[in-house]
């Protein structure tokens, strides 16, 4: 990576820190939304790395490079982190309010950041491992994926299921986990050369079938259970111009998973790279519709801070990394 594009992503980064702790407000929750959705390309990188060690075939030689280079942007993603710590108490109710019980233990500040850091600090140890040693072995990618599965899994629920402390999902982390997966292939896909075999489009279609089963079984569960917390999410999230973010999503899934039925589809490379941008277009939509609906309506100023801190943080996320 050059010079020029580790200073412009770290301007990137501090303009966005910056804009969290001027106006909490209007930028918090959106950054968090796009911290989300950045995350994806190092921490689901990351674990395709590990899972090409488990796993080899030709998947790995044309998504490898990629995937290592989508692995460095973990220190971007660490630095904008800062910012939600900067802007907590403008994002989150249960910073403001301690809750009773289990949930204001498990949502105390203090013990909710050191979580996430814990997080970042495993995380940040599989990528120096695997850098330093310029080979995974067979244990470490297992140990790695163990760690970086559940725990995944459980940031992603302190970081946006938290956001409505009496709403609980049990998929809420693996509906998290699919948009991550896709996100970080479809990155890849942009970033790797043809592959004619069609294996690249296989996996790209298991992904968006996982998307879909995880998207929708939450729903289906919660809606035919009907309790008063997940009917509330949901009411929230079919209102207010949300129920048609939600529908685009789900358009921007579909069309590439049924395309990429048809084999043909699978070996374009130029159709791939289509259904990666669609891919990235329809899951930017989705981290939106998961955190800004309870901050009220779909509104021109929320979508230009949404857009500007997509922009802010994809800056790092793409070009660090980046060979020179």
């Amino acid at each position: 990576m050059n010079d020029r594009a580790l200073w412009t992503g770290l301007a990137a980064l501090g303009t966005g820190l910056a804009a969290v702790a001027a106006w909490p407000l209007i930028f918090g929750r959106v950054w968090l939304a796009a911290l989300f959705f950045w995350s994806s390309v190092p921490v689901a990188s990351l674990a395709f790395c590990l899972m090409m060690r488990l796993i080899p075939g030709r998947w790995a030689d044309v998504l490898g490079p990629a995937a290592h280079r989508g692995a460095l942007s973990l220190p971007a993603v660490a630095i904008g982190f800062v910012a939600i710590l900067l802007g907590g108490a403008s994002i989150y109710p249960w910073a403001r309010e301690p809750l009773p019980g289990f949930r204001g233990a498990w949502l105390e500040p203090a013990f909710w950041m050191a979580r996430s850091l814990l997080w970042f600090a495993g995380l940040g140890s599989i990528l120096l491992a695997t850098r330093l040693l310029r080979r995974v072995t067979t244990i470490s990618a297992t140990l790695g994926l163990l760690f970086l599965i559940p725990a995944t899994s459980l940031i992603t629920v302190d970081w946006l299921m938290s956001l409505a402390p009496d709403f609980h999902s049990s998929g809420f982390g693996l509906q998290a986990l699919a948009i991550q997966f896709t996100v970080a292939l479809a990155v890849a896909v942009l970033r790797s050369p043809p592959d004619p075999s069609g294996t690249t489009g296989a996996l790209m279609l298991a992904l968006l079938m996982l998307w879909g089963y995880f998207a929708y079984l939450p729903f289906f569960i919660i809606w035919s259970s009907n309790p008063p917390a997940g009917a509330a999410w949901y009411l929230a999230r079919g209102s207010g111009g949300w129920g048609a973010a939600a529908a685009l999503a789900a358009v921007l899934h579909a069309v590439p998973l049924l395309a990429l039925l048809a084999p043909s589809w699978r070996r374009s490379a130029r159709a791939l790279k289509l259904f990666a941008l669609a891919v990235l277009v329809g899951n930017a939509v989705q981290a939106a519709w998961l955190v800004l609906p309870t901050s009220g309506p779909v509104d021109a100023a929320s979508l230009l801070a949404y857009a500007l801190a997509l922009a802010l943080l994809g800056v790092p996320a793409l070009l660090i990394g980046r060979p020179s």
